[in-house]
C-alpha cells in the first residue's frame, strides 16, 4: 500500500511537470488575446470619436475625420481577423490545459487518499 501511495505521488508530480508547458502555452495565448482586445477597443474608440465629431466642422476637418475613421475601421478589421485566426489555437490550448490540470488534480487526490488510508 505504501508503494502504491509513493507511486501515485510520483505520478502526480510527473503529471504536474508535463502540464506546466501546456498551462504556459495557454497563458501566452490569453496574454496575446488580451492585447488584441485592448487594440480592438482602442480602434473602436477612435472610430466612435471620428463619427461623433460635430457638424460645424470645415470640409478639411471632415476629410481628416473621414481619413481617421477609415484608418480605424481598417485597423479594427485587421484586429478582428487576427482574433479569428488565433481562436482555434486558443481553444485547443485551453482544452489541453484543462485535461492536463484535471489529470494532476485526479492524481493528487488519489495520492492523498492512498496516503490517508495507510495502516
Amino acid at each position: 500500500m505504501v508503494e502504491n501511495a509513493i507511486m501515485l505521488t510520483r505520478l502526480a508530480r510527473l503529471a504536474e511537470l508535463k502540464a506546466d508547458p501546456q498551462l504556459r502555452r495557454l497563458a501566452a495565448y490569453r496574454k496575446q488575446v488580451a492585447a488584441m482586445n485592448a487594440r480592438r477597443d482602442l480602434f473602436k474608440a477612435k472610430l466612435n470619436a471620428a463619427f461623433s465629431q460635430g457638424s460645424s466642422c470645415s470640409l478639411a476637418e471632415l476629410r481628416l475625420f473621414s481619413l481617421e475613421a477609415g484608418y480605424a475601421a481598417a485597423a479594427l478589421a485587421q484586429v478582428e481577423s487576427e482574433l479569428a485566426d488565433i481562436r482555434p489555437g486558443l481553444e485547443q490550448a485551453r482544452k489541453e490545459a484543462a485535461i492536463a490540470f484535471g489529470r494532476v488534480q485526479a492524481l493528487d487526490q488519489l495520492a492523498h487518499k492512498a496516503n490517508t488510508e495507510e495502516p
